[in-house]
């Protein structure tokens, strides 16, 4: 078979790749913008003694163990048609702060208690009211002991709320208290490196200083926790982001190590009850061996994994705020502290202690607060393992030069509009199932690299491997590698995210609308989403995959109704469902 990359019928996926670059493909002619610190290495610089082919494990250079996956699977849970069903219809209220209603809020019931097994979903309508179906699709059965519940909502805005413990009658219906939805605000802001230039690409993070009271996302059966808020961002090409979705409070904010440089600490921001904080953390690029890794065209490669270690083994460090260096051992390529340092001074050295870096959309790292020892920088992609020695920190940017066997290039879309998709992550993974997997999300507290344009570039992929692209808000896509001969360049692939779909389904049976019922999706017989039909006759359901589910109906005397329901790679779609006796009985 020649040389050749299939993609499959339906695209979706997600993630970052061992190498990615990102100018001049698609045979763009746009000349490439200047960036800063994409000059090439001083000539007159020090010299650096340069060893490629290193027996560098490969393992150690994969992106999947320097950058923890950001995909998470909601696995469908096994179903068994209850042969008794309890219902309990839930009714109330969402409003905001100031007594509004507040339409198309979405509403999980959770029981707890007694009622530890029940739950429910539906919307709210144009006035705010909600009426759902709680019941167990285990059909489990109420059990002995006081019988309390709590009502969860969230409206477009990320607005949330969440009822006290509310006791509950032994009858089938119960009326809740009102769902006061606390408004949220948000943290805005530029990061400029030490020279006043915009800092592409970089990661910033909040976390809330204090736990707040909300239903994870995922959790198939749903339970109020106490959690830590997080969020994080990427800088665009300005140097600014946005952190959208936080209730006011204090929140620590911390920018990750880049090329750019390091924070000098966590900055403790008040986000405001209305309106945005803004915020421009200073970076430092002190003490530091910075670089690119290119290709032999000199091509940036984005998503490489870069090493660095000492050459002769343990070195002192310094740390921003602590005036007494700390010894570090070098085990197994990875540095850790000596010591009985507190766990505060070690996390403050987060951007000194990181021996491992993945480079940014132009193929550039950086290592920050090191000793003034010698260095060793490495990186591998493919068979390809340059290694630069006897570097001296401050000195200018190094380059790393892979030699690429081949590659595969393109650009990532949106499969609705055709647009380009700019922050996702993209990386290879062990060959398998060529099938997406509807069910993997983009945990929402991460952040995603910035590609410009969609555009990304894997190097010297091994035949068999999944190119695996990850992005908020889609479902995941893949791409299989298949026998890429030395020397091949395949260009003008696409990879097309199908957007996570909200969806609402118009049920009928003999005519009829199912109103306050049940309503299961089911994928492979197993559940994958669930809802209650509003007194229209409607469900809705957020954020489902694209693909075909078996819709089922438990009506109140116990029929068994099923259905079929394609679901199409659009943002919002309504269907229409005519629904059956299960078996045609």
């Amino acid at each position: 078979m020649k040389d050749k990359v299939l993609i499959p019928a339906v695209a979706l996926v997600l993630a970052i790749g061992l190498g990615i670059g990102l100018w001049l493909i698609l045979r763009d002619p746009t000349p490439r913008p200047a960036v800063s610190g994409n000059q090439p290495t001083d000539p007159d610089g020090p010299p650096v003694r340069q060893r490629a082919n290193s027996p560098a494990a490969e393992r150690e250079y994969s992106l999947n163990t320097a950058s923890a996956d950001p995909v998470q699977v909601d696995r469908p849970q096994p179903f068994r048609a209850p042969e008794t069903l309890f219902r309990l219809e839930v009714s109330g209220r969402v409003i905001d702060e100031n007594g509004l209603a507040v339409p198309d809020a979405r509403v999980r019931f959770v029981g707890e208690g007694a009622l530890n097994d029940i739950h429910g979903s539906a919307c709210a309508d144009q006035s705010g009211r909600y009426t759902l179906v709680a019941w167990s699709p285990r059909g489990t059965k109420p059990g002995t002991g006081k019988r309390t519940g709590r009502v969860v909502a969230q409206d477009a805005d990320e607005r949330s709320g969440v009822t006290p413990a509310t006791d509950l009658p032994e009858t089938d219906h119960a009326e809740m208290p009102d769902v006061v939805l606390a408004g949220v605000s948000e943290v805005r802001g530029r990061i400029q490196d030490p020279a006043g230039l915009p800092a592409t690409g970089v990661t910033v993070i909040v976390r809330s200083t204090t736990p707040h009271e909300s239903v994870p996302a995922g959790l198939r059966v749903p339970r109020v926790q106490q959690a830590f808020v997080t969020r994080a961002a990427t800088t665009d090409s300005r140097g600014e982001f946005r952190l959208r979705g936080l209730r006011p409070g204090k929140y620590m904010l911390d920018v990750e190590r880049s090329w750019h440089g390091t924070s000098a600490g966590a900055v403790e921001v008040d986000v405001p009850a209305s309106g945005a904080a803004w915020v421009e953390p200073q970076l430092k690029a002190s003490d530091a061996v910075r670089g690119r890794v290119v290709d032999s065209d000199g091509q940036p490669l984005a998503g490489a994994v870069v090493r660095i270690q000492t050459q002769s083994g343990a070195a002192p460090v310094r740390a921003p705020g602590i005036d007494q260096p700390l010894r570090l051992e070098n085990a197994d390529d990875s540095f850790r502290v000596q010591g009985d340092r507190s766990r505060r001074e070690a996390a403050n050295l987060r951007g000194g202690l990181g021996s491992v870096a993945v480079t940014d959309a132009d193929g550039r790292f950086g290592f920050f607060n090191l000793q003034d020892v010698a260095w060793k920088v490495s990186t591998r992609v493919g068979e390809s393992a340059p290694v630069l020695e006897e570097l001296q920190i401050n000195r200018p940017d190094i380059t790393l030069t892979v030699k690429a066997d081949s590659s595969l290039s393109g650009v990532v879309r949106d499969a609705e509009t055709g647009a380009a998709i700019e922050y996702f992550d993209l990386r290879l993974v062990a060959g398998g199932d060529e099938r997406t997997n509807p069910f993997e999300r983009v945990a929402t507290d991460r952040a995603l690299a910035w590609h410009p344009r969609g555009l990304w570039r894997v190097v010297n992929p091994k035949a068999g491997n999944l190119v695996r692209v990850s992005a908020h808000g889609y479902s995941s896509g893949l791409l299989k590698v298949e026998d890429l001969a030395p020397g091949r360049s395949v260009q003008n692939l696409e990879i097309r995210l199908s957007p996570l779909c909200s969806l609402t389904l118009a049920l009928s049976h003999e005519g009829r609308r199912l109103d306050l019922e049940p309503v299961l999706l089911l994928f492979d017989n197993g559940i994958a989403f669930e809802a209650s039909s509003d007194t229209a006759g409607l469900a809705r359901f957020g954020a489902v995959a694209a693909t075909t589910y078996t819709v089922n109906v438990i009506t109140r005397d116990g029929t068994r109704l099923e259905g079929k329901a394609t679901v199409p790679a659009r943002a919002m779609a309504t269907i229409e469902v005519e629904l059956s006796r299960h078996g045609g009985k």
